[in-house]
């Protein structure tokens, strides 16, 4: 399947862009971007989603995460300041992204953050991480020095 075709199914599937409703100026847009490596995962429908062209961009440029706040939902949480983007778009609930493999959403969150805090990860002191789950009983949290 040549990348137009893939691109013209991927409108087809969405319709619009998944996060601001926009019909005009759209691209399929890679959730694993496509200059990470050349497999023929990255044109996987499942990793391709249609977004309005300047939110692709801010996309591609690690401006943001999708980050997933309940079972069925992905919210859009600013990891840059973006004077327009962000009063319109932080914090605001996706359009369903119900064909997207979660798997590739989890790889994009991974390579938007970790180069953000790959210095605290490579520092050589004693780390605190806190670990916080739910069940039964209520919440519990539990340090954990590393």
């Amino acid at each position: 399947m040549t990348t137009s075709s893939y691109k013209d199914a991927i409108h087809n599937r969405d319709g619009w862009c998944q996060i601001t409703a926009f019909r005009t100026e759209t691209e399929a847009a890679h959730i694993i971007p496509s200059d990470i490596d050349g497999s023929s995962v990255i044109d996987d429908h499942a990793n391709l989603v249609v977004l309005r062209a300047d939110i692709h961009k801010a996309f591609d440029d690690r401006n943001f995460i999708l980050y997933p706040k309940d079972n069925a939902s992905y919210y859009v949480h600013m990891i840059k300041p973006s004077p327009n983007l962000g009063v319109w778009y932080h914090n605001a609930k996706s359009h369903p992204i119900e064909l997207c493999r979660p798997q590739f959403l989890f790889a994009r969150f991974s390579w938007t953050l970790f180069p953000l805090i790959s210095e605290f990860l490579i520092y050589h002191v004693d780390k605190t991480v806190i670990e916080v789950t739910s069940n039964d009983i209520g919440i519990q949290q539990r340090n954990v020095v590393c």
